[in-house]
């Protein structure tokens, strides 16, 4: 299989008081390093398979107290946990209410041996790891979002559990003592994951405008706004924290970095999309994930790229168009999209070694597909599993990626996972699960 992409970006470093454009030129960007990879016509490389490699080695498998933020840290860094149950297999459930319109995933994380997420009509559940309730506080009266499907993202420390949600609020409640901490109001729906990095809050609002709140008290550190087009979704919005570098995204396709030290900002990147690709009011980016100094991403724009989080500079580009977060392991990068195209890249060079298309599996054993889509990808004990949001679980053995298996299950993830103890915990529908 011929190596896909070259997605260029046309990227400005900024500092506090100069902004300088950059041209894009080819001979340039291969001389300062930049891997450029030969462009294919995608039709063709969604048809074809590469399996350049054989197998993907993980970390070994590693057992977690807390899951502080959905994908895991502040750096979206999803670790390779050890998981001895199987998704045909319940162990626990806890019912509540769900109002049926609302698209939004749901956000769950485990902070101080306690499960907590919040519903569609604001319930903020506090469970035990058997998933008996232990505490419940109504964030918002039903009369103020009738009608209106809430969207909450959620960080924790081991005491304090923090919310900020699509009306604009954020507040921390105390998980210890069950009682409220602080609220602000911030007025403009807040739409970005939510990080906790150094006692300090961060989250993004539909106009682009970005918040360092203090988790202590509430009170607002500083804001940058960045403007918005208003038309992109939600996933355009993405945030993440390491080694003092604030990465985030808004609707025009921008990339920010501020440096938390300096307090300025570092760099700045425009995404690129390719002719055949969404326009930026159907952008959608994965979640942002941060190994060592490099950042990870992949688009509807139809690239996945290594960027040097240091100098804004883009290590490699390739094909890909997903808006699921990306796996990072120890020389890989595993992705998949929507439409059941699982690729694995190489970390360093970023060439594809490994293509499969997962739904034509299914297609082959007379399974219709409907409007089938990938809804998840993660890893544990070995197996790298991919969900849709029709039940259907696709597991790969790490050793042997042609070794694929699927099986439809009685329940799909509609939130992250969250792995502690051996179990995996998840949100399907108006119950909570324990496998």
């Amino acid at each position: 299989m011929r190596t896909s992409v070259i997605l260029f970006f046309c990227f400005f470093l900024l500092n506090c008081s100069k902004e300088v454009e950059l041209g894009i030129d080819i001979e340039q960007l291969k001389n300062d390093g930049v891997t450029v990879l030969k462009k294919i016509n995608n039709s063709e490389k969604l048809n074809e398979e590469s399996t350049l490699i054989s197998k993907i080695n993980l970390n070994n498998p590693s057992n977690f107290q807390n899951w502080r933020h959905p994908n895991f840290n502040f750096q979206n860094l999803v670790p390779h946990p050890k998981f001895e149950g199987n998704f045909s297999n319940i162990k626990k459930t806890y019912k509540f209410k769900k109002v049926k319109k609302n698209i939004y995933l749901k956000n769950i994380i485990k902070a101080n041996s306690k499960i907590v997420y919040v519903d569609d009509y604001s319930n903020l559940h506090i469970l035990d790891q058997d998933l008996n309730l232990i505490n419940k506080f109504q964030i918002y009266k039903k009369k103020l979002f009738k009608n209106y499907s809430l969207k909450f993202s959620i960080a924790s420390n081991d005491n304090f559990v923090f919310v900020a949600d699509n009306l604009g609020g954020v507040l921390a409640y105390d998980i210890v003592n069950f009682k409220l901490a602080w609220r602000i109001e911030l007025g403009v729906p807040l739409l970005s994951n939510m990080v906790l990095y150094k006692e300090n809050l961060f989250i993004t609002n539909s106009n682009g405008k970005i918040f360092s709140l203090n988790s202590i008290d509430g009170k607002v550190n500083w804001s940058y706004e960045t403007g918005s087009s208003g038309t992109s979704s939600h996933k355009a919005y993405q945030l993440v924290v390491a080694n003092d570098k604030l990465l985030f995204s808004n609707d025009f396709a921008n990339i920010y970095c501020i440096d938390l030290k300096k307090q300025n900002l570092s760099w700045r990147i425009t995404l690129e999309r390719k002719s055949d690709y969404s326009d930026v009011s159907f952008l959608e980016l994965s979640n942002l994930v941060i190994e060592k100094n490099n950042l990870f991403l992949s688009s509807s724009f139809g690239s996945v790229l290594k960027i040097d989080i240091e100098s804004g500079k883009i290590i490699w580009s390739n094909s890909g168009n997903s808006n699921i977060r990306p796996l990072i392991t120890k020389s890989h990068i595993i992705l998949v999209n929507q439409g059941g195209v699982f690729n694995v890249f190489n970390k360093e060079s970023g060439k594809m070694v490994f293509q499969k298309n997962l739904f034509e599996i299914l297609k082959s054993n007379n399974i219709k597909l409907k409007q089938t889509k990938v809804s998840n990808l993660f890893s544990a004990s070995g197996v790298i599993y991919v969900f849709t949001d029709n039940k259907f679980i696709f597991q790969i053995n790490s050793l042997n990626l042609e070794s694929i298996v699927y099986l439809k299950v009685s329940k799909s993830p509609q939130s992250n996972l969250v792995f502690s103890d051996g179990s995996a915990y998840f949100i399907s529908s108006n119950k909570i699960y324990k496998n």
